[in-house]
């Protein structure tokens, strides 16, 4: 509990409008989406520089956001940032949440940053292990 704060709030309940929006097709999603997204914006700014983990669990909630409503650039940005902070860290537990990322991205390996996003991920999880 003594790391549960804001931050870690915001991003708790950034996630729950992640999975929220993951199962809704209604007219709600957007705003879900949106919600999630701030959310994990907001946390991302309160975290102090040395939770560099949680930092990149906050840009993999962002980019599932991202992907969950098609958004592949978005994801593909977000991907990048949790990519660079991983090579940092070489945490197991940010790498088995990209290899979650990665097949999430399976719908969109037809696209050229999908595939893309893809691509990375298998080799950063790979070289991590």
């Amino acid at each position: 509990m003594a790391f549960f704060d804001e931050a870690e709030l915001s991003a708790t309940i950034g996630i729950a409008y992640q999975i929220a929006t993951k199962h809704d097709a209604g007219p709600h999603r957007t705003r879900r989406a949106e919600k999630s997204l701030h959310l994990l914006d907001r946390a991302l700014t309160l975290r102090p520089d040395h939770r560099v983990r949680s930092k990149a669990f906050d840009h993999l909630g962002l980019a599932r956001t991202h992907l969950t409503v098609g958004e592949v650039g978005g994801a593909h940005q977000e991907t990048q940032t949790a990519l660079a902070l991983f090579g940092a860290i070489g945490s197991k537990r940010v790498g088995d949440r990209l290899a979650e990322l990665h097949d999430e991205a399976a719908p969109y390996a037809a696209v050229p940053e999908g595939a893309q996003l893809r691509e990375q991920i298998q080799h950063a999880v790979t070289a991590g292990t």
